[in-house]
Parts: C-alpha cells; structure tokens; sequence
C-alpha cells in the first residue's frame, strides 16, 4: 500500500515486510501442525511422530533464525519516526506529481472538455478542426496517449475528467 508513495525508499522495506509475514505465517502453520499431531498421535507410529515433531521442530527454528534480521530491520524504527518519514515521502509525491501534472486554467479546461465532447459528435474534417483548436489551447491528446486506454473514438471527455480525477491534469494555476 504504501510502496507507490516512495518506491525507492519504501520497495526495500515492503518487500522484507511481505517476506517476514510469509515466514510468520509458514512458522504459525508449522505450529497448528505440532498441535495436530498431539490430538492425532495415538493414531500414528510413534517413530512417525517422533520423526515428524523434529522435522516440524528443525524448520521452525530455521524460519526463527530466517525472521529475527528481517524483524528488527523492520520493526527497529519506532513507529512516531516511521510515521514522520512516510509522511514526508507522501508530501513529497504529491509536490511531484503536481509538478509533472498539465495545469489548465479553469476556463481553458472548460473549453477543452467542450472541444472534447465536440470531437466525439465530429465527422473526420470536423475532428481534426477539434484537435487543431485543441492545440492553440496548447492541450496536445499525444501528451496523455500512454496514461489512458486506446478505444474507438480516441480521446474522450470521460479520458479528460478521468486524468483530472487522478491528478494528472490539474485544474487551477500552478502553484509556485
């Protein structure tokens, strides 16, 4: 969950945190076996048992000795400084992504959505009057081809208020 907000600095972290719960879950799992074999002993060689609590023993030893280094890396920040660094990282991002966003003053947004809206109703000369206006408007549909699925129709209002919605078009003057 918190990987895309800083890859970089969080992909290492996440990606020890994934493997320690597997190694916690394997090792609780080991655990419910021992547990079973009790209540199922009686029904079993007890050479079988023996041999089977060692192995049982042996692994979850191993998969201690696996989760105590990824545990204290994990765990060893207190969580107010971990709070603190994540926060910083989101700050961060979102300065980034509006950085990188294409800002439209609102009246130049609201004219691209109605060009927009114009195109999907065009004919083939119609549409491409729609895209050179959409040009002086200095909004090129090219900037966002990898951002929305290719469909029948090309880029739609629903793709505009889509890049909106996730920030990539940004509405308002950009900040300083």
């Amino acid at each position: 969950m918190l990987k895309p907000v800083a890859p970089g600095h969080l992909g290492g972290p996440t990606n020890e945190a994934d493997a320690l719960s597997d190694i916690l879950g394997d090792h609780n799992d080991l655990a419910v076996l021992d547990a079973a074999l009790d209540e199922d002993a009686g029904e079993l060689e007890p050479t079988h048992v023996e041999l089977l609590r060692g192995a049982i023993d042996r692994r979850r030893q191993e998969l201690r000795l696996a989760a105590l280094p990824l545990g204290r890396r994990r765990y060893g920040e207190r969580s107010r400084s971990f709070a603190l660094r994540v926060s910083t990282y989101w700050d961060a991002r979102e300065a980034q992504a509006a950085a990188e966003a294409q800002w439209l003053v609102p009246e130049v947004a609201g004219q691209v959505r109605e060009l927009l809206a114009a195109k999907q109703r065009a004919n083939p000369s119609e549409s491409r009057r729609v895209a050179a206006q959409l040009r002086r408007l200095d909004f090129r549909i090219g900037d966002f081809s990898d951002m929305v699925p290719r469909r029948s129709g090309g880029f739609s209002v629903d793709d505009f208020d889509a890049l909106v919605g996730r920030g990539a078009i940004r509405v308002g003057t950009r900040p300083e």
